[in-house]
């Protein structure tokens, strides 16, 4: 792992956790969400949309609250985060992040919660409806749903969709968008 591993007592969540605290590019280059054969383009536009997300969170105290010892945990609720070992495995993604390096997605002038997922089954989902309230406001029109994949998007497996809550940008969509040639921000 890069930077530095504490052993931190919550007092949040009762647990003993053990922490990574890290420059925050260099977090980004070890999450394993994409892989070292996607398209150059798809790498990029899941970087800003990590990034985004991980800024978003950052920004806004963590996602489990202000007092908690983390801002983000490293399984796949927040970001799969698989550290130092990742970047050797997938050069290509971490040569994505610097390409991008600072680059958020904004939405009404705020850094944006860019939630993405694996597979939206075809046509992406409602975050108000899927979520809930804390997405049913205009903070979050941008995660409204009815993004359909482009024609000829080939899905995986049943278990991937199944294991997908389909809101946000769909890596199987935006995997055929760079396959057709898009860039990375007609991706977003």
């Amino acid at each position: 792992f890069r930077g530095n591993l504490e052993l931190v007592n919550s007092s949040i969540s009762q647990k003993v956790w053990v922490v990574n605290e890290l420059p925050f590019e260099e977090y980004l280059q070890g999450i394993g969400e994409a892989l070292n054969a996607d398209r150059p383009e798809y790498q990029k536009a899941f970087s800003i949309s990590a990034r985004s997300y991980a800024l978003f969170h950052m920004q806004n105290g963590g996602k489990y609250g202000k007092n908690e010892v983390f801002y983000l945990n490293n399984s796949s609720s927040d970001q799969v985060y698989k550290g130092y070992a990742w970047e050797q495995y997938a050069p290509k993604l971490v040569s994505a992040v610097q390409a991008t390096a600072g680059e958020a997605m904004k939405y009404n002038g705020k850094v944006a919660r860019s939630v993405y997922s694996s597979d939206s089954g075809g046509v992406t989902k409602n975050a108000c409806q899927y979520f809930g309230k804390e997405f049913c406001t205009a903070d979050y029109g941008y995660l409204s749903g009815g993004v359909k994949d482009p024609e000829g998007t080939t899905r995986r497996d049943a278990s991937v969709l199944k294991a997908s809550h389909g809101v946000g940008m769909s890596a199987t969509g935006a995997r055929r968008l760079a396959e057709l040639g898009k860039t990375y921000k007609e991706i977003l």
